[in-house]
């Protein structure tokens, strides 16, 4: 292995969706620029990390979110079954999952779970880190470091494997999401 990667990251959050899409002041602030970001979702259990990502600039933090947003509302992503009156996971898959083909080809189902991914998306609270032009190129090995750290709940890759690249991360900013990290440090 190589020298120690010493990376600071200043956060900024928390974020909803509509923040992070209307707002103009944050779209400026974050558009055309690469960074992580993560989701801390207050859950009946608590609040949890449940995603950690990349964005590296095309598209960049806004645009990726723009993404990740119609891909809820669009049924393309999960949905836990806390947050659904079926008390079902969303699980996208409609070749094999009875559940999600008889919403997805049904009008009035399909409506009421756009209402209820609408609703969840409303948990989310989003926090971005803009990475500076020294880093862009660790982006990938910063993203790896944070979800093999945090362990968030829908990250299914780069949880189990240690990353090859060791990094030093250090958070600073808006850093509440840290009171629900599994690496706690208070």
């Amino acid at each position: 292995m190589g020298e120690l990667s010493s990376v600071d990251l200043l956060w900024h959050g928390p974020f909803s969706f509509e923040t992070l899409l209307v707002d103009q002041k944050t779209r400026d602030t974050f558009s055309g620029k690469p960074g992580v970001y993560l989701w801390v979702v207050n859950q009946p259990t608590g609040p949890r990390i449940t995603y950690i990502g990349k964005a590296s600039g095309r598209p960049d933090l806004i645009k990726r979110h723009l993404e990740h947003y119609r891909g809820y509302i669009s049924g393309a992503y999960f949905i836990p079954a806390w947050a659904l009156k079926s008390k079902t996971d969303w699980n996208v898959d409609p070749y094999n999952n009875e559940h999600v083909k008889s919403i997805l080809f049904h009008r009035d189902k399909l409506c009421s779970f756009v209402a209820e991914a609408f609703d969840y998306t409303a948990h989310i609270q989003i926090f971005l880190a803009r990475i500076s032009p020294k880093h862009q190129a660790e982006l990938h090995s910063i993203e790896k470091a944070m979800i093999y750290q945090e362990q968030p709940e829908e990250n299914q890759r780069d949880k189990k494997s240690k990353p090859e690249t060791e990094m030093q991360l250090h958070h600073r900013g808006e850093t509440v999401w840290r009171q629900c990290s599994k690496n706690n440090p208070n």
